[in-house]
């Protein structure tokens, strides 16, 4: 037989080989989604359910498909938890029985199943039906007899009898505000003689309005996520029928988030009970309680929502900079090749290394206290003729001018040409800045490398 015959038998039976491995890993996967199928409790479509009813040991719970979100019927019209239905839609699809019995029915009350204290029923969007009844838990095992008919019992795992087995409480929306956060635009905070609105601008950083200062970012979507997401406790009033005598008649706080498209939710908060406030959302009946913590966020100072950062510009882009203290004048000027020198006849070359740690003082500085706004007499402050200056620069132009003045223990008082403010900032701010010209300079051997 010569090398070509050799070959091609060869390949025929790599071929064959192969075909046949395919064909009984097929089979085998085949069998096992059909085993895995026969062994599911529920066969009706979960995606597709319209309505799901639950009764158990703290009453009886009808759900509803209301498109993208799920709302409770029954006891009351509320809208329901995303993270509970969502974990009980999950559970029905992976629901599997372990063992099947065969059973007449004058037997259901001997597992439990006759009169269910548990049970759940779906109906999906063409009608179809499908019910569970949950019995007595099994002699061995971690698992619980549950029936979908008069003449099959199942075994079950004791886990979703659990799932089924929540008081109203946990199966509702628990935010005491839905929103989208993305979409909100503005949060305002009224209290009596007193407000704080949150908004924000065209490159979408938070601003607080009322005073025309830029607020940290961070700290007012944190606040905007705890609104969304923190839990409200007890429902004290679903018809919300009481709200004098929750103090909500006239509210100690009010909280306007305003939506894009001019949609608008708004909280109100009234009597202080412990370590909780009675509170609402004005579009929906019932009364319940937030935690003092959320209270303690949305009534802080104002000044603990502002951005800290003393220089708002970026000083990347600078391209001259001019220190000034006593006698003492020192300029630098930054060329097309970004380099930096100082401004003298000579022009010598700075010490990029030296300039890039002046800058990240400047860029760094952060606002120890916000002492006065829109001042009256900055002479007080030492800020009419400061210990030091800073003027930043971009093609000719001043971006920016930072005045520091009287010293406050370790603190001193600062402002800048950006806002009409004046603040406390490290002491150490000014040793940093009072820097000396042959500081800046570049070593020889420096400038050769």
């Amino acid at each position: 037989m010569g090398k070509q015959s050799t070959f091609i038998i060869l390949a025929i039976f790599i071929a064959m080989a192969g075909y046949i491995y395919l064909v009984e890993v097929k089979q085998t996967e085949r069998k096992e989604k059909e085993k895995e199928e026969a062994t599911r409790v529920f066969h009706i479509n979960a995606d597709s359910l319209s309505e799901i009813r639950i009764r158990n040991t703290h009453g009886e719970f009808t759900f509803q498909n209301q498109g993208e979100t799920w709302g409770i019927v029954k006891p009351v019209q509320t809208a329901a938890s995303e993270t509970a239905i969502h974990s009980l839609l999950e559970d029905i699809k992976e629901l599997k029985w372990d063992r099947k019995i065969s059973i007449t029915p004058d037997r259901l009350e001997e597992f439990g199943v006759k009169n269910a204290s548990t049970a759940i029923r779906l109906t999906d969007e063409s009608g179809a039906r499908d019910s569970l009844f949950i019995g007595d838990e099994t002699p061995v095992g971690n698992f619980v007899f549950a029936t979908r008919s008069d003449t099959i019992i199942y075994t079950i795992e004791k886990s979703f009898s659990s799932v089924l087995n929540k008081p109203l409480h946990d199966w509702r929306d628990r935010r005491p505000l839905y929103f989208d956060k993305p979409l909100v635009k503005e949060l305002d905070v009224f209290q009596p003689g007193h407000k704080v609105i949150f908004a924000k601008d065209e490159k979408g950083d938070w601003q607080i309005s009322n005073i025309q200062r830029p607020a940290e970012n961070y700290r007012v979507n944190s606040l905007l996520e705890r609104l969304q997401s923190q839990s409200a406790t007890d429902f004290i009033d679903d018809p919300g029928t009481k709200l004098n005598a929750y103090g909500l008649k006239k509210p100690v706080i009010r909280v306007v988030v305003k939506l894009e498209g001019g949609k608008k939710k708004e909280l109100w908060i009234g009597k202080k009970d412990g370590n909780y406030y009675y509170a609402r959302d004005i579009s929906r009946t019932p009364v319940f309680k937030v935690s003092e913590m959320l209270v303690d966020d949305l009534t802080k100072p104002v000044n603990s929502y502002r951005d800290k950062n003393l220089v708002m510009v970026d000083t990347d882009s600078i391209d001259g900079l001019e220190i000034s203290y006593q006698d003492t004048l020192i300029t630098l000027r930054k060329d097309t090749h970004n380099r930096w020198y100082l401004d003298q006849p000579e022009m010598p070359q700075a010490d990029p290394d030296e300039v890039e740690t002046l800058l990240n003082h400047i860029r760094f500085a952060s606002i120890e206290k916000f002492v006065e706004d829109e001042p009256h007499d900055l002479e007080v402050y030492g800020l009419v003729t400061p210990t030091l200056s800073v003027r930043l620069f971009k093609q000719g132009e001043q971006l920016l001018e930072i005045r520091l003045g009287k010293e406050n223990d370790e603190q001193i008082y600062a402002t800048t040409s950006q806002f009409n403010s004046v603040y406390l900032v490290r002491k150490q701010f000014l040793k940093d800045l009072k820097i000396k010209e042959s500081d800046l300079r570049i070593s020889k051997e420096k400038e050769k490398s």
